[in-house]
Order: structure tokens, then C-alpha cells, then sequence
């Protein structure tokens, strides 16, 4: 039995939550369509190297709409964001990965 944790949260809270929900970010704005497209906009990128852990949150940010890009590891993710000439509005990244964990990845990306 698998059980979908995105699932799980968007059912407990759909009554108390006037935004969309994500477990890793809870931003509260008041529900508009303006408010709607900005989060639909929104541009990530995702660094994890489990695969299934990396398909389900993707899957999960966007069925919101959301841009997602994804990276195995931290060393993968400084590359992406060298490459890259727009810049992510969220980064969201696991810890322990090969090559460069995600303390390693989150102290360059601060120092750049």
C-alpha cells in the first residue's frame, strides 16, 4: 500500500485553507483570480535524487500549474542555475543527495 501524502494534506485542510496548499510552502493569499495566475507563474526548481520521491512532488507541484524543473543532486542544481538566464522563484531541495548535498548547495546558491 502506497499512501499519497499530498493527498492526505490537501484533504485535511481543503475547508480551512482558501489558497492552494503546498507541504513545503504555505503562502495565505486571499483567493483571487489575479492571486491564482501569480502562483501558476510560479517557477521551481526541484533537487532530489530519489526517483520516486522526485516524480511525486513533481507531479504534485505541477498539477497546480506550476514550472517545475528537476536535478538529481546539488552539484547538477549549481549547474541549472548557471545555465539558466531567468531566475527560479523557489528552489526546493532534499539534503542528503551524492556529489553535493542539499547544505553544500543551499550555502553556495546563498553566497552567489
Amino acid at each position: 500500500m502506497v499512501l499519497d501524502p499530498f493527498d492526505i494534506i490537501e484533504s485535511r485542510f481543503k475547508d480551512t485553507v482558501p489558497s492552494k496548499v503546498s507541504s513545503f510552502v504555505l503562502v495565505q493569499v486571499e483567493s483571487t483570480e489575479d492571486s491564482d495566475q501569480f502562483l501558476e507563474k510560479l517557477r521551481l526548481l526541484l533537487v532530489e535524487d530519489t526517483p520516486f520521491f522526485r516524480k511525486t512532488i513533481q507531479k504534485y507541484l505541477q498539477r497546480y500549474g506550476y514550472q517545475v524543473d528537476v536535478v538529481v543532486d546539488g552539484q547538477d542544481g549549481i549547474d541549472k542555475l548557471n545555465q539558466e538566464d531567468v531566475p527560479y522563484d523557489l528552489i526546493i531541495s532534499d539534503v542528503e543527495m551524492p556529489r553535493m548535498n542539499g547544505f553544500g548547495f543551499g550555502e553556495i546558491i546563498c553566497h552567489s
